[in-house]
């Protein structure tokens, strides 16, 4: 990895970032294929829907006028995947115990705003970030960046490390002088790993995108509704109560990259490891004494309070019917 102007390459390794891509096209090249996906997809993921929220996303200066270029970087967090891998814990999204436990949302603004203050100690400029909480194709800025290609399981990938990581950006408001990276080729192939794997049928193959309403990381986490169903064809998983990796640990674009990290997990995120690797109906005897309130005094500082009680205990409830 290249130094970040004066920025070491060093400094973004202990940051957590193993890669970055700069970019000053500020439209995304995907924007009608996202408004086609948005119909049959939205009503599962409404914050996606919202009118201006669609607007911003047509271009970075609809989302902030004064954007000119962006700096996007690949936070890993597939030491910690590994170490879930070693111990065959699959109930949990690798990136939600990656970054020590804590919530990587928090993790990612904190070392964003660190390095955009950084920049502005040598440079007259002003920034915005964003890390998977604003109103922008962030797959569509990496990909204009050079740091992958859209996968089958419509995530992006990178040659070098795969795709466990989360994406952050700095947006600015003037062009730095940055070299440009060639836009990734497709390396998917004639693969077909992924939507094989994925018991909900959720990866359309035609379109590269994820059926929302079938998709187990959307149910567990997105969907807040107590009495919705189950995606059909949940119960082949491999007890998923948080996200969803499996079309992740089956590309093998994961597979050599991983194989040369050390695994490493942080103190907090190994004990919420052991919390949810034991009986369903342990955790549940756990969590059903609760309030709501209680709920979210228990998982705060992490990103595992998303879905909130109700949905979660629906999700117990339907491993341990399957148990």
């Amino acid at each position: 990895m290249k130094d970040l102007l004066h920025i070491s390459a060093a400094e973004l390794t202990e940051l957590g970032i193993v890669d970055w891509g700069y970019t000053s096209e500020t439209v995304p090249r995907s924007f009608e294929k996202f408004k086609k996906w948005l119909p049959d997809n939205g009503a599962k993921l409404p914050f996606m829907a919202l009118e201006k929220n669609v607007n911003y996303r047509s271009d970075l200066k609809a989302w902030w006028p004064h954007a000119r270029s962006a700096v996007v970087f690949l936070f890993s967090y597939a030491p910690a995947k590994k170490a879930l891998l070693e111990e065959k814990q699959y109930r949990v999204a690798g990136y939600a115990l990656g970054f020590d436990g804590e919530d990587y949302h928090t993790v990612m603004k904190e070392r964003l705003h660190l390095i955009g203050r950084k920049l502005q100690e040598k440079y007259p400029l002003q920034f915005r970030h964003s890390h998977d909480t604003e109103a922008i194709l962030e797959r569509d800025l990496a990909y204009r960046s050079g740091l992958g290609w859209f996968g089958k399981n419509a995530l992006l990938i990178n040659r070098q490390h795969g795709s466990y990581f989360m994406l952050g950006s700095l947006i600015f408001d003037q062009e730095l002088e940055l070299e440009t990276n060639s836009l990734s080729a497709d390396h998917c192939g004639q693969c077909r790993a992924c939507i094989d794997a994925c018991p909900t049928d959720a990866i359309n193959i035609e379109t590269r995108t994820l059926v929302a309403a079938k998709c187990i990381s959307t149910w567990t986490i997105e969907d807040r509704s107590a009495e919705s169903p189950a995606p059909v064809g949940m119960e082949k998983g491999r007890g998923e109560v948080f996200g969803c990796d499996i079309c992740q640990d089956v590309c093998p674009w994961n597979q050599k990259p991983i194989a040369h990290i050390k695994p490493q997990l942080g103190t907090r995120a190994r004990e919420w490891m052991r919390w949810f690797e034991r009986p369903f109906d342990e955790i549940a005897n756990d969590v059903l004494p609760l309030t709501n309130r209680a709920y979210l005094r228990l998982t705060s500082g992490t990103a595992l309070g998303r879905p909130g009680r109700p949905s979660f205990i629906r999700t117990l409830s339907f491993w341990m019917k399957k148990n």
